[in-house]
């Protein structure tokens, strides 16, 4: 992949974030999961075939995995720093995706619960509590 295309790539990432991040609020419940799957996909720059687990934490390790790759390539992508030392790429990116959804949501997910979640399907449960609990 050349810097062009992965320009041209993450351009596109971004307009399908944004759609995506518009639906959190108001989509039904049904729809939750579905909707993180692919704004997880959207923030990790994975693709959906890429999804060969549903574990937060192991999907944050393969996106680490895949942006070290481009870089080895010789594309340009800075990840914002978290800050945080002590905790794996995963965790960290884990944390940040759900803080990203709280946004999206108008409501701050519960920390410990967010700890707790390990899974896509866990993560939009607690998405779906939250989101009832206005």
């Amino acid at each position: 992949m050349t810097q062009a295309e992965f320009d041209r790539a993450l351009a596109a990432k971004r307009q399908k974030e944004e759609a995506i991040a518009s639906s959190f609020a108001t989509a039904p419940d049904a729809e939750i999961e579905a909707l993180l799957r692919d704004f997880l996909c959207c923030k990790y720059f994975l693709k959906p075939e890429d999804l060969n687990t549903d574990n937060l934490v192991a999907l944050g390790d393969m996106s680490t995995a895949k942006m070290a790759g481009f870089q080895k390539a010789g594309i340009v992508f800075q990840e914002k720093s978290a800050g945080c030392t002590t905790a794996s790429s995963g965790v960290i990116k884990k944390v940040l995706l759900a803080m990203a959804v709280g946004k999206l949501i108008g409501q701050k997910l519960n920390p410990d619960a967010v700890a707790e979640a390990e899974t896509i399907a866990q993560l939009a449960a607690l998405i779906v509590e939250t989101r009832k609990s206005r």
